[in-house]
């Protein structure tokens, strides 16, 4: 919906900067392109900026927005699915609105319910709240992570924004790698939170909000209880409970005053969303797929073609040529801000494109894999005790790089330390040969495995490890890898993505359904699947799964694996302050020749490569 920043010094005098907050305001145009506001406290200690990309409320919905005596100010981004809802009970408590906006629906929660209101939202968000009565600074991140928030505390003021480039835009701030990070990000392809690779800058973690009070800061987490698998429920219940809120949540998130679309596959995610929309719809619901070149074998634009007639749908589409996609990678990390080994991470990027100027707003099936258990590593983790005799094999030098990390997973009987194996795309031999003397010692002092232990130890719910991972992946790598993608590709567009198998109804029925239903001998996504036969053909619904193919194995074994060469040879390069060029060199050419699959690993290289000259060194600017 829009960008959010601003700062708050709360244990010193000094005046916000409303140059500063331009600055910040600037930096993230591209998120909010219909309107800026702008507010700075009396004090002179709280300024908050906000772009605007209006979608609810068009005419009224301007940010920073106030209560009536001006006492409680918000910058915030995202929707709020149940604000209508919340609106007719606060009005019930004597409570009454100038807008019909859910912005403003969220300051008159603060006001009746502190920060007690946040488990009682539905909806996508990041926000900041200004209580000048009580000299109270809130912040959230709605409960899956589908919207950023990002932050830099020094001791004194405390600089937040929807993305980093806004905390770097107020004033002069170090720079710095944060080398525990980049280790983390080596091991598991992304940054997970509250780390990014810049020492100094963090993000909330999906469902925690800050308090800053009496200048003290401090976080918690607010997403509600753990929920407790119901294992007594017939498969029938579950299947008409999921199409029902299937079907609801998709209403929910088509509220909107702006037009509306979906990224369409020709899977059954994506396919059950437009099924969905097109039985809610007053018009044709505008859809829009990507498919690359030299992968035509795996694209899904004819698939998507043939359910966007099904249904009724005006289907958009285009084929990204190997320049198309070079020419964006030369800007897109200034977008993305935080590496990641998702490939797949442009395509985001043209669709989004696509879209523009047709609509604001694209649904898309993101979600049903973490909620539903669709991708290898579930199937392997249920499994695993079948297989663990099969560990012998953990040596074996497997080409494909997925079959590496489940053998070398297998033999581990300790829950935690073989979710440790299979989260990771590099093992700890292979750290030792692509890392240098620094990033080595900062590895083995284990930050990445005590990430794992952690989650799987005390975070986790209860219950068999399938049922843990799905936990922990709603939690983790969908926020920080999928979304994180997701949200940056298509803002950088002036697009918002909306996720209605994220719905917090839709996740409260799908994290207590039992694991043995969502990975049977009837094959994965399970439940899932017979849920959506109530909206697509059963040719569908047991469709394979493609996703946003592209042909990344082959142009890493050329041009692109040329670029990285390139950027490591540089004597600045992140490679050469932070790795071991020779053993990266290593994987470029076990890749070339095809002995190895090195395709995640080495993607991930160049996207920190770029990252690097971009953050770092500030060079290679958009």
């Amino acid at each position: 919906m829009c960008g959010i920043c601003g700062i708050y010094n709360y244990a010193s005098d000094a005046r916000a900067s409303q140059a500063g907050i331009r600055s910040m305001m600037d930096s993230i145009a591209h998120r909010g392109p219909d309107g800026e506001g702008l507010y700075m406290d009396k004090s002179g200690v709280v300024g908050f900026g906000h772009r605007r990309l209006s979608i609810i409320d068009v005419e009224s919905g301007t940010q920073p927005m106030s209560n009536e005596d001006g006492s409680v100010w918000i910058t915030y981004n995202g929707e709020i699915y149940n604000f209508k809802e919340l609106s007719d009970q606060l009005m019930t408590k004597g409570h009454r609105f100038r807008t019909r906006s859910d912005t403003e629906v969220l300051v008159h929660l603060y006001e009746e319910y502190g920060q007690d209101m946040l488990d009682t939202l539905n909806g996508i968000f990041a926000f900041a709240i200004w209580d000048g009565r009580n000299r109270r600074f809130l912040a959230a991140r709605d409960h899956f992570g589908v919207k950023p928030f990002y932050y830099h505390d020094d001791g004194k003021s405390l600089r937040f924004g929807s993305e980093i480039k806004a905390i770097l835009a107020y004033g002069d701030m170090e720079r710095d790698v944060d080398l525990m990070a980049l280790d983390m990000c080596l091991t598991f392809r992304y940054a997970p939170s509250p780390h990014t690779l810049l020492r100094n800058v963090r993000k909330l973690e999906p469902g925690e909000c800050i308090i800053c009070e009496k200048g003290k800061v401090r976080a918690r987490r607010f997403s509600g209880r753990m929920p407790e698998i119901n294992r007594g429920k017939r498969v029938e219940e579950w299947e008409a409970e999921l199409s029902g809120v299937y079907g609801d949540a998709t209403r929910r998130q088509m509220v909107s005053d702006v037009p509306i679309g979906i990224s369409l596959s020709g899977g059954v995610d994506s396919g059950t969303i437009l099924s969905a929309m097109a039985r809610v719809s007053s018009g044709r619901v505008n859809a829009f797929t990507v498919g690359f070149e030299e992968g035509e074998k795996d694209n899904e634009i004819e698939a998507a073609r043939a359910l966007a007639d099904m249904f009724g749908a005006d289907f958009n589409s285009t084929i990204i040529k190997q320049k198309d996609y070079a020419e964006l990678f030369a800007r897109y990390m200034w977008h993305l801000e935080e590496p990641t080994g998702n490939e797949s991470a442009l395509a985001y990027y043209f669709v989004a494109e696509l879209a523009r100027g047709k609509v604001k707003v694209l649904l898309n099936g993101q979600g049903a894999d973490e909620a539903f258990a669709g991708y290898p590593r579930h199937k392997g983790e249920k499994m695993s005790a079948l297989f663990r005799p099969l560990g012998l094999l953990s040596t074996f030098p497997f080409g494909n790089e997925q079959m590496r990390r489940i053998f070398y997973s297998l033999p581990q009987a300790d829950e935690a330390e073989r979710f440790y194996r299979i989260y990771s795309i590099i093992t700890d031999k292979m750290k030792g040969a692509l890392y240098g003397p620094e990033l080595r010692g900062v590895s083995v002092r284990g930050a990445a495995r005590q990430f794992i232990y952690e989650w799987v130890r005390e975070r986790a719910t209860a219950g068999t490890g399938l049922e843990k991972m799905l936990y922990i992946d709603a939690r983790t790598s969908l926020s920080d890898n999928l979304l994180l993608c997701e949200d940056k590709m298509s803002m950088a567009c002036g697009i918002e993505a909306r996720v209605p198998f994220l719905d917090r109804e839709v996740m409260r029925v799908a994290e207590t359904i039992p694991g043995r239903l969502k990975i049977s001998s009837s094959g994965q996504k399970y439940i899932h699947k017979l849920a959506c036969r109530g909206f697509l053909p059963e040719g569908t619904v047991h469709k394979r799964k493609i996703g946003f193919f592209n042909p990344m194995d082959k142009w890493l074994a050329g041009s692109m694996g040329e670029l990285l060469t390139s950027y490591i040879d540089r004597k600045d390069s992140l490679t050469s302050r932070y790795l071991d060029p020779a053993g990266v060199k290593g994987c470029i050419e076990a890749h070339r020749r095809g002995s190895s699959d090195q395709k995640r690993i080495l993607f991930l290289l160049l996207s920190l490569e770029k990252w690097y000259r971009i953050f770092i060194l500030k060079e290679d600017k958009e």
